[in-house]
């Protein structure tokens, strides 16, 4: 939605300044997002659904609880991406009206 937003801002009258960071910004924020729906988020569950009781009955060395916490890192990292992209843009909104 913001993509169209910004590409529908362009098309219909003057560019809005740094678009090119906005457009950037943006698509890296769906990707992120993106990843973590399709790639990341599968394989937490599919841990999760491997050990009956969830991950805290396991031993802090199991190997599923290891891969667990990678993935679930990854994930954070992911949407701390897309937090920091839109704050980024927020930023560069508030630098426009001044």
């Amino acid at each position: 939605m913001l993509l169209l937003s910004l590409a529908g801002q362009a098309a219909l009258g003057p560019r809005p300044r740094r678009f090119g960071f906005r457009m950037w910004v943006a698509a890296g924020m769906l990707a992120a997002s993106v990843a973590s729906v399709m790639y990341v988020t599968p394989r937490i569950e599919q841990l999760r659904a491997g050990v009956p009781g969830g991950m805290t009955t396991v031993g802090t060395d199991d190997p599923r609880r290891v891969a667990f916490g990678q993935w679930h890192v990854a994930s954070i990292g992911l949407k701390a991406l897309t937090l920091a992209g839109g704050l980024a843009l927020f930023g560069v909104a508030d630098s426009d009206r001044n």
